[in-house]
């Protein structure tokens, strides 16, 4: 089965699916559950963008937990 990778949404859309999954509406999604839904649900991230991800968000906070998602839209957007 061959495997594709596709460009990131727009801002906006991002914005609204990590809002989806805030349950709690805190603007903070805990990595090891972000993990899960990237790597397990929906299209699965490829391998080397699952590490990207984790790279960009962490970055050389090597015991960071969690993540606030509007930042990393921000982030993301420049």
């Amino acid at each position: 089965m061959m495997k594709e990778e596709f460009e990131p949404d727009d801002p906006e859309v991002l914005m609204a699916a990590f809002k989806v999954l805030d349950e709690e509406g805190t603007g903070v999604i805990e990595l090891d559950l972000m993990e899960t839904y990237i790597t397990e649900m929906g299209i699965p991230f490829l391998a080397h963008e699952s590490k990207e991800f984790k790279l960009f968000i962490c970055g050389s906070e090597k015991e960071k937990t969690k993540f606030y998602y509007e930042d990393y839209v921000q982030d993301w957007k420049s």
